[in-house]
C-alpha cells in the first residue's frame, strides 16, 4: 500500500543520507480519511539528531526538542517536521510517561515496540509513499480496531497516559478497543493515579471534543462509558465525587446532543450536581484537574443557571455579573432545554437602561459623604439601588438614589 507524500517532504528526503518516514496520525489518517487529514506531520529514521543537522545544513533549520530522546524540529519551507530517531526506550515503574533511559537503534523492528497501538505504528518511506507494517496495523483499520503493539500490560505499565489515549482514540475515530487491550487497560487502571492532573485534563478536553477532530459522529458519551468500563474513573482523580461517574453514568448521555463549546460545562455541572458548587474547585482547581481560573468560573456559572432556581431579578442579576459569559450561557439554555430566554432577557436590560454595574448609577463620594454613608456601608447602598432598579424594570431617578443613600446612612448634612 502506498499513500502520497508531500513533495516538500519528499525533496527533503532527497538530501538525506539514509531513508526518513512518516510515522503515526498521518500515515494512520491517510488510509482512513484520505486527503481529509489534520494531523502533523511525524518523521524518523536512523539518523541522529546532529548527523541531520549535519546533512541539512543550509537546506533546513532543525531546532533541538529533546536531543535526549533522539527528537529535533525540522523546519524547511514554511513547514514543520518532528523528526525522532530510532530507538529503544525503559521506563520507570509507576507508568509516568517519560523514558528513563533511550537506546538509539538502527532497526525500524525495536523503533516500534515502543510505539502504543498498531494503528499509529505504521510507517510511510518518504521517498517511496510505500506504507510498512511490521504489526498488524493495517488489519487494525480495516477492522476498525484498537490494540497494543505489545502486551498490554507492558505498554500501559510504560505509560499511564496511554490509558487516556486509548480512550480518545476510540472517540475521535470510532474505533473499538480489543478484548485483550481492554482487559489489559482494566488491569492497570492504577497507573493513572501518577498521571499529572494537566496531562489528565487535556486528555479530557480532547474526548469531550473528539468529534471536531476529524468531524466524525459525536461520541463522547461512548469515551465516558470506556473509561467506567475499564475503571479509569476511579483512580483518574483522588476524590469521591469523581466515582459518581460510575453510579450515574446515564446522566452523561447528553453530552453527545450539545454543542462540543459548553460540553465541559455540561460534564461538570453533571459531576457535582450531586456534591453542590464547592466540589468544582476540588474537582478541577489546583488540587484535581488544575483547570484555569476562567475555565472554573465558566463552570461555576453553568452550574449555577442550570441547578439553581432563581427568581426573575435574580436571574436578571446573574445574567449581568456574567455577561462575559453570554454566548455559552445561551447555548446551555438551549441545549438543556432550561427554558430561558438569555437573549430576550439582555434585550430587556439593554432597552430599558438599567445599569450594568455601580459606575451607571452615578454615586459620587460626595454623594456618599453628603448621607453619611459609611465606607463598609456603599456597597451595600449601590447593591440596594441595582437590585430596585432590576425590580421596577427601569433606572432610578435621583430622587430614589438618594432615598437609598438615606437608609444606609443618615439624615443629609444640614438638615
Amino acid at each position: 500500500m502506498k499513500i502520497a507524500v508531500p513533495e516538500p517532504l519528499k525533496e527533503l528526503a532527497k538530501r538525506l543520507s539514509q531513508p526518513i518516514y512518516i510515522v503515526g496520525g498521518f500515515v494512520r489518517n491517510s488510509i482512513l480519511f484520505g486527503s481529509q487529514n489534520s494531523t502533523d506531520i511525524d518523521i524518523c529514521g536512523v539518523l541522529t539528531p546532529d548527523q541531520l543537522k549535519s546533512e541539512l545544513l543550509g537546506v533546513a533549520k532543525v531546532k533541538d526538542v529533546n536531543p535526549r530522546i533522539g527528537t529535533v524540529l525540522v523546519i524547511s519551507g514554511g513547514e514543520e517536521y518532528e523528526y525522532t530517531t530510532f530507538r529503544r526506550d525503559s521506563y520507570p515503574i509507576g507508568g509516568v510517561h517519560t523514558p528513563a533511559t533511550v537506546e538509539f537503534v538502527t532497526d525500524m523492528k525495536y523503533d516500534v515496540l515502543r510505539r502504543d497501538f498498531t494503528v499509529n505504528a505504521l510507517y510511510c518511506n518518504v521517498s517511496t509513499g510505500e506504507v510498512i507494517d511490521l504489526c498488524g496495523g493495517l488489519s487494525d483499520i480495516e477492522n476498525h480496531k484498537l490494540r497494543t503493539v505489545r502486551r498490554p500490560l507492558e505498554t500501559f505499565s510504560e505509560d499511564g497516559l496511554r490509558l487516556l489515549r486509548l480512550v480518545r482514540f476510540a472517540c475521535e475515530l470510532c474505533f473499538d478497543i480489543e478484548e485483550e487491550t481492554a482487559k489489559g487497560a482494566r488491569e492497570s487502571a492504577t497507573q493513572l493515579v501518577d498521571i499529572s492532573g494537566e496531562r489528565k485534563r487535556e486528555e479530557l478536553n480532547r474526548i469531550l471534543v473528539s468529534d471536531q477532530k476529524y468531524k466524525t459522529t459525536p461520541n463522547v458519551y461512548y469515551g465516558i462509558k470506556l473509561m467506567a468500563e475499564l475503571e479509569l474513573w476511579k483512580n483518574f482523580l483522588p476524590f469521591d465525587a469523581i466515582k459518581t461517574i460510575d453510579k450515574h453514568i446515564e446522566d452523561f448521555k447528553i453530552l453527545d446532543n450539545v454543542d462540543y463549546r459548553i460540553r465541559l460545562e455540561v460534564f461538570a455541572t453533571n459531576l457535582v450536581k450531586y456534591y453542590g458548587e464547592n466540589a468544582i474547585k476540588q474537582i478541577f482547581g489546583q488540587d484535581g484537574l488544575v483547570y484555569a481560573n476562567v475555565d472554573i468560573d465558566k463552570i461555576t456559572c453553568a452550574y449555577t443557571l442550570a441547578q439553581t432556581q432563581m427568581d426573575e431579578i435574580e436571574l436578571m442579576l446573574f445574567l449581568v455579573k456574567n455577561r462575559w459569559y453570554r454566548q455559552e450561557l445561551a447555548l446551555l439554555s438551549d441545549n438543556l432545554k432550561l427554558g430561558i430566554d438569555i437573549e430576550s432577557i439582555y434585550e430587556l436590560i439593554k432597552n430599558n437602561g438599567l445599569p450594568l454595574r455601580p459606575k451607571d448609577l452615578d454615586i459620587s463620594k460626595s454623594d456618599f459623604d453628603e448621607y453619611g454613608v459609611k465606607f463598609e456601608s456603599r456597597g451595600l447602598a449601590l447593591g440596594a439601588m441595582i437590585r430596585k432598579s432590576y425590580s421596577l424594570k427601569r433606572s432610578l431617578t435621583r430622587k430614589e438614589k438618594l432615598q437609598i443613600l438615606k437608609e444606609y446612612g443618615g439624615e443629609k448634612n444640614g438638615n
